[in-house]
């Protein structure tokens, strides 16, 4: 076990026996026992088989993998809780067998929630958990990596405000631990930082009227993540910047000291992305629509929205009575501006007209070559395809100036039988320093089946057919799953 994970544990035992200090209104406990097996016929898993799921199917294109997980809650009023639950995985095939999917305490204190460990959890700008293509910063693509967390995580009214603003946000650090799995999959030549350490913020404001006289909402906000600190087995780079000093240069997004590597002392200290988040609503009894925008940056052109129209728009489409088709979901990405081909370091201001602040190769970083990802998975859209894909043991996206049309319909056939599908058109241009010689293309989709058996009955079934055409992934492939859960509380 490494430091970090021992850490996480000398964490939750202490929470543990903090929980016993005060008399208790309730407490609960559940265990879950997942199994899932696919198949396909391509080099890869489908695209939307085994995206946007946590890390929880293995990318390769014949796999199983079966799961047990147990939380206890112990509730001392309504408003006080703490939980603590760790979930450990079996997957085949993989560099290693098994594994810890979560391990965390949550502690929640009236709106207020604090957590440290591993634990999945959604973006705060909450789109569709089930059916949007991912959140830019913060999707559920990749596995959670250990952090300490403090959030608000659902809107709180601010007062003197007439009950129609509302806010949330949240602040978290944490740090990487596939320093050994990256050992064993990247090829010797491509040297990346050890104990990468992450930051991640948001702060979302909501505009409606809490006694819903007015059917409008706004939402306004914007989210930050960060890769700093570790060291390079780049010997020209080596340890990076790591005290409290730096931290807040992070935070900031400033520039890097004179211990800092010369990128990082000529652009901001670390490797951040940035989105703007937008949300019009429109509510009534039986229906309700919204329409979103994420605008992506990664430095300062890109918050200065001169990379164009750069990111994530989207529309969902709530049915409340409508059992049969309950959401319907429609998105468009595109990440091709990237403010122009030149960044503004190599830019001739003299030659050309234009700020020259381009090239923002989202994603990627000089000195933090393998990215905004973990475990090769990307920690935000899997629309940008991660370092899963590279062949060869590169690391970092290879492919991060694409054009995506997403579709999803969810709903319920009866209180047993709901269905969901996801349909992606896929375009690829490689990179603004290595572009494709030929634009990759692809259609993925994905058809999903789940079943509850009426009663108290703790089984659930799930099966999927799903496929990628073209060549925006690798090559075609087609493949079924099945997924069965088994619940039990007590």
């Amino acid at each position: 076990m490494c430091r970090h994970s021992k850490r996480w544990c000398r964490l939750l035992v202490l929470a543990g026996c903090l929980s016993g200090l005060q008399p208790l209104l309730a407490q609960k406990t559940t265990l879950v026992l997942s199994n899932y097996a696919g198949v396909a016929t391509g080099s890869f898993a489908p695209f939307w088989m085994q995206s946007n799921v946590w890390g929880r199917v293995s990318e390769r294109p014949n796999s199983a993998t079966q799961g047990i997980g147990l939380q206890h809650t112990h509730t001392w009023n309504p408003s006080t809780s703490l939980t603590l639950a760790g979930e450990w995985m079996a997957m085949e095939p993989r560099y290693r067998t098994l594994f810890t999917q979560q391990l965390y305490a949550l502690f929640r204190y009236h709106q207020l929630s604090l957590h440290v460990g591993q634990r999945q959890q959604t973006s705060q700008f909450e789109l569709d958990p089930d059916l949007s293509s991912g959140d830019l910063i913060y999707s559920q693509n990749s596995r959670p990596y250990p952090e300490v967390a403090v959030s608000l995580p659902t809107y709180v009214t601010v007062p003197f405000t007439r009950d129609w603003l509302q806010c949330k946000g949240s602040f978290s650090v944490g740090c990487s631990l596939d320093d050994a799995y990256l050992a064993d999959w990247t090829n010797p030549i491509y040297p990346y930082v050890e104990h990468v350490r992450w930051h991640r913020k948001s702060l979302h404001l909501k505009i409606q009227d809490q006694r819903r006289e007015r059917p409008f909402y706004v939402e306004l906000g914007a989210q930050h993540v960060a890769q700093w600190g570790g060291t390079s087995l780049d010997p020209d780079i080596g340890t990076q910047p790591h005290g409290w000093k730096d931290f807040v240069r992070v935070f900031f997004g400033m520039k890097g000291g004179a211990d800092a590597s010369w990128s990082d002392r000529t652009n901001v200290l670390g490797n951040h992305t940035i989105s703007y988040d937008i949300r019009l609503g429109y509510v009534k009894p039986t229906w309700e629509v919204q329409l979103y925008h994420q605008h992506i940056s990664s430095d300062k052109s890109g918050l200065e929205l001169q990379n164009g129209r750069d990111g994530l728009w989207g529309g969902e489409l709530k049915l409340f009575r409508l059992p049969w088709l309950q959401r319907i979901l429609v998105e468009y990405l595109t990440t091709r501006n990237q403010t122009g081909p030149f960044h503004f370091i190599d830019y001739d201001h003299d030659k050309y007209g234009g700020v020259g602040g381009g090239a923002d190769n989202y994603y990627n970083n000089g000195d933090y070559k393998t990215g905004n990802s973990y475990f090769n998975r990307g920690i935000g859209s899997p629309l940008l395809p991660g370092p899963i894909y590279n062949r060869n043991g590169k690391i970092g996206f290879e492919n991060n100036r694409v054009r995506a049309f997403h579709l999803g319909a969810a709903g319920d056939w009866d209180a047993r039988w709901s269905y969901r599908i996801l349909m992606s058109y896929l375009q690829g241009w490689g990179l603004t320093e290595v572009p494709y010689l030929h634009r990759v293309t692809g259609l993925s989709f994905l058809t999903s089946v789940e079943y509850r058996p009426g009663g108290s009955s703790p089984w659930q079934f799930g099966w999927q057919l799903a496929g990628d055409t073209g060549d925006f992934t690798a090559d075609p492939s087609y493949g079924i799953s099945l997924q069965v859960t088994y619940t039990m509380g007590w």
